[in-house]
């Protein structure tokens, strides 16, 4: 089964560490996106920053 890349169209090699994206630039692109996506939704109001704050501290250790 050939894995297609979570940024663009592209197939990811099955030699790649992480199996999401077929390239460093494209893993760069999709979590610079997801900033970007996030503090536009925080600066309209759709998140709050308890939430964030949530978010931050689920992903801890």
């Amino acid at each position: 089964m050939t894995r297609i890349c979570l940024y663009c169209p592209n197939p990811v090699p099955p030699s790649r560490q992480n199996p999401k994206f077929c390239c460093g630039t494209c893993r760069t692109n999709f979590h610079n996106g997801l900033r970007k996506l996030g503090e536009r939704l925080f600066n309209q109001g759709a998140v709050t920053i308890e939430q964030v704050r949530a978010e931050n501290t689920a992903t801890k250790p």
